[in-house]
């Protein structure tokens, strides 16, 4: 068990923590659908100009980009590609167009077994929040397709700041919204080594490693990491007595 922390709120990464989800953004059936809802609003783009204009634009913006590890906002990608087509960018069409892109373009999209039993049970006890590598226009309505809108007090998501972990600044916006002015309380549960557990121990928030994948590589850190195959080895460390 955590002996020596007295915990108050547990912020959980989202893709690969909580939801298994596989994405293609390379497959060209996905743009070819896009590119024909595009021709009933008038504009005339192919599959392969939409996909390459999509891809350069996000890679000019990173390009711009003075973060350590830079995010971008899809929103503003889809309204930058409206207008180079000589479209008013829409901020409502740029959503739908990134939405749907997403839609298509989700391969495999499930919760963890243990999800929904592991976050019923630490809601009862602790605030939970969210460090997400991720896009608004994504995660909100996925949170809410999972049935986890819910568990979560606050979402720090990347697109919204310009920045991704394992920038200790998302984490510090988590507890910034959950109004914490101390990381000796939190807890952060991730399952990528350097962007998760790294990122959390930049920002001096302790961590569990949820190593879902073996072949994963990681560095010696200070900080003592706890490593679990699965969630439920964080019921174990913090002794909850919903162990199913």
């Amino acid at each position: 068990m955590l002996e020596d922390l007295s915990l108050k709120a547990i912020l959980f990464d989202f893709y690969g923590t909580l939801i298994n989800v596989r994405t293609d953004e390379h497959d060209m059936q996905s743009w070819y659908v896009v590119a024909s809802f595009l021709h009933y609003q008038g504009v005339k783009v192919s599959a392969y100009e939409l996909h390459n204009m999509y891809f350069e634009c996000v890679q000019e913006n990173l390009n711009r980009s003075t973060e350590p590890y830079p995010d971008v906002n899809v929103i503003n990608i889809f309204r930058d590609i409206l207008a180079r087509l000589a479209v008013e960018p829409s901020q409502r069409l740029a959503w739908i167009i990134a939405q749907l892109l997403r839609s298509l373009t989700i391969k495999e999209f499930s919760l963890y077994p243990e999800t929904l039993q592991v976050l019923t049970s630490l809601t009862r006890k602790f605030r939970l929040g969210m460090v997400s590598d991720s896009q608004d226009a994504y995660i909100i309505p996925e949170l809410r397709m999972a049935n986890l809108d819910g568990f979560f007090e606050i979402a720090a998501i990347s697109s919204q700041y310009g920045y991704r972990k394992p920038d200790p600044r998302l984490f510090q916006q988590a507890l910034k919204g959950l109004g914490l002015s101390t990381t000796d309380d939190v807890l952060y549960v991730g399952d990528d080594w350097e962007r998760d557990i790294a990122g959390a121990a930049n920002a001096g928030i302790q961590s569990v490693w949820i190593q879902r994948d073996k072949s994963q590589k990681h560095t010696h850190h200070d900080q003592m990491i706890h490593v679990f195959p699965d969630l439920r080895g964080l019921l174990c460390l913090i002794g909850s007595e919903d162990i199913g």
